[in-house]
C-alpha cells in the first residue's frame, strides 16, 4: 500500500529529527560536555591533544613548526620549535582543563585551557611565544605589547 504524498513526506520525520539530535554529540564526542581534562601532547605552540582530543587555544597564534622567524637573533630562528618547546616543558607531567564548545575548520576543539588557574593563551604571549590573534580576538593585545617591550621571546 502506498501513503498518500503528504503522510509519505512526514514518514521519516522522526529518524531525520533523532539523525539532527544525535550528530552535534557524535561529533564532539567527549567534547560535548564542555571540558576536558588530562596531560597535554604539544602539537605546535597554539595546538595540543588532550584526552585524545585536538584542541586549537584561543586568542593566541603562533608560528607553525615549519616556520622561520626573521628579524630577531639567530638563536631565535626556529621561533616555531622554541614556542613549541617552551609549551611543553610548561606542561611536562601536568594535568590541564579546556573548555570549549566550538570547533575549527580542521576540527580541532576551540578552547581556553589552563594549569593551575593560569590561562595557556596568556601565558604563551606573555613569554613572548605567541602573538594575539587580532583577528579573532583583541583580548591579547596588552599581554603582546607588553612582551614586545620587554623583548621576550
Amino acid at each position: 500500500m502506498r501513503l498518500p504524498r503528504v503522510a509519505r513526506g512526514w514518514a521519516g520525520l522522526p529518524s531525520l529529527l533523532a539523525a539532527t539530535l544525535l550528530l552535534p554529540s557524535l561529533r564532539a564526542g567527549s567534547a560535548n560536555a564542555g571540558e576536558l581534562r588530562g596531560a597535554a601532547q604539544v602539537q605546535d605552540g597554539d595546538t595540543l591533544v588532550v584526552a585524545g582530543e585536538k584542541v586549537r587555544l584561543l586568542d593566541v597564534d603562533a608560528p607553525e613548526l615549519a616556520q622561520r622567524c626573521a628579524g630577531g637573533p639567530k638563536e631565535l630562528a626556529a621561533c616555531a620549535k622554541l614556542a613549541a618547546e617552551m609549551l611543553e616543558a610548561k606542561l611536562e607531567g601536568a594535568t590541564i582543563t579546556c573548555r570549549g564548545d566550538e570547533r575549527d575548520d580542521y576540527d580541532r576543539l576551540l578552547a581556553r585551557c589552563s594549569l593551575g588557574g593560569e590561562d595557556l593563551s596568556t601565558w604563551l604571549v606573555g613569554q613572548g611565544w605567541g602573538l594575539a590573534f587580532r583577528r579573532y580576538s583583541t583580548k591579547l593585545v596588552a599581554t603582546e605589547e607588553t612582551a614586545r617591550a620587554a623583548e621576550r621571546g
